[in-house]
């Protein structure tokens, strides 16, 4: 089986339009504007479910180690009016989101995956390190041990798309979730990532300022007993 299966026929794309918008009632304002990679033709519908239940969710699922603050912190901080100003130019200060990745990552492909996580830490405020139960995220083990812990290839598909969007012309916001993967821990996963995916596509989502724009969608999906 492929690594990354892409499936690019239009009537595929319909079908994951239509269920995105239909499937279990939620995601009704979400439209997937493109395939969903990173995972085989066969998990494509639990990859589907796991966007449509995020993006109607008030807080986007993060685990319940980094849900709450921290995942709402960064998705603000890749939300249109943190990307661009009022007059909707790309906003490059050094105080907004772009202008910090620039500040310390000022050569293409400079964040890789050996950065991963690296730039929450630069982006966040100390208000924004609990879990969703109100408790203290440890700062050092999350950029140690939790960030650089996930998959290589994971973290190198999610730098190679964030990479060149927030360095681009018109870079897009971005929307950042976790969700259930079709494998188990338990199973023999042919991709040998121990049932966890990175997935990545792009969907119109009504964004931050009550406009409906096109989003770069980015989540991980994890084995079902990892109990996010």
């Amino acid at each position: 089986m492929p690594e990354f299966e892409e499936d690019k026929t239009e009537e595929a794309s319909q079908v994951r339009r239509a269920f995105l918008k239909s499937a279990s009632g939620v995601a009704t304002g979400v439209v997937l504007t493109g395939p969903i990679l990173g995972v085989s033709s066969d998990e494509v519908a639990a990859a589907g479910r796991a966007v449509a239940q995020a993006a109607q969710s008030a807080i986007t699922p993060f685990g319940y180690v980094y849900g709450g603050p921290f995942i709402t912190a960064l998705n603000k901080a890749f939300s249109y009016s943190r990307l661009y100003d009022a007059k909707g130019v790309v906003d490059r200060s050094p105080t907004s989101t772009i202008g910090i990745f620039l500040q310390n990552y000022p050569t293409p492909g400079s964040y890789d995956k050996s950065k991963f996580g690296e730039f929450a830490g630069k982006l966040l405020q100390k208000s924004d390190w609990f879990d969703t139960s109100g408790r203290p995220l440890d700062q050092d083990k999350y950029r140690t041990s939790d960030a650089p812990g996930i998959f290589d290839k994971l973290r190198e598909k999610f730098c190679s798309s964030l990479d060149p969007n927030l360095r681009s012309d018109q870079p897009k916001p971005v929307f950042l979730f976790v969700g259930v993967s079709s494998y188990s821990q338990k199973d023999i996963d042919p991709l040998k990532q121990n049932g966890y995916r990175f997935i990545s596509t792009t969907a119109i989502i009504t964004d931050d300022t009550d406009h409906d724009r096109e989003h770069i969608v980015m989540g991980i999906l994890c084995p079902p007993e990892a109990g996010i």
